[in-house]
């Protein structure tokens, strides 16, 4: 599209300044696309769900920064058997990586969409989540510095959220 004279997109796109993200399957399909397409320059997983694929394989080879996030109350991909393997795959390349375990009343929809007759704490995750995303993205795509650390205090609270970090920040 980008290259396409016809494309509404002609010329606007940066080439060198393309992340991917995803949720749920698109968050798992965010590693492997990583891992096979050396282009994008950073990658931001939802509730990675894996598929048939093991994060195993594709994780080592992912060489760009990468953002997880899950919510603890997740009944439909629970974060121990998807986001913390991912997590130890990609701390154990080396890479930089950061997951964040968010506790609140953060489940698998919530936490990157608010659904009607979302309660106001419900609402409150859905916005600190995308807040975070597009922190990340601005942080490693356009050099700007502090806006993660902010957004990553508004989200990752209360007894059950932690922080790990893989590499450099």
């Amino acid at each position: 599209a980008n290259s396409d004279p016809d494309s509404p997109l002609f010329g606007r796109i940066d080439l060198e300044r393309m992340g991917l993200a995803g949720h749920s399957m698109g968050g798992g399909s965010t590693i492997h696309v990583l891992a096979e397409n050396p282009g994008y320059r950073a990658g931001f997983c939802f509730a990675p769900g894996r598929g048939r694929r093991s994060f195993a394989a594709s994780a080592p080879r992912v060489s760009v920064p990468i953002g997880i996030v899950h919510g603890r109350r997740d009944r439909i991909l629970p974060f121990e058997r998807t986001s913390t393997p991912l997590f130890a795959s990609l701390r154990e390349a080396g890479a930089r990586a950061f997951f964040a375990l968010v506790d609140a009343p953060c489940d698998h929809q919530n936490l990157v969409r608010a659904r009607p007759g979302s309660t106001p704490a419900g609402r409150a995750v859905t916005a600190a989540s995308l807040e975070l995303c597009v922190a990340f993205f601005q942080h490693h795509l356009e050099g700007r510095s502090g806006v993660l650390e902010g957004a990553l205090d508004r989200l990752v609270r209360g007894p059950g959220a932690r922080l790990e970090w893989s590499g450099e920040r």
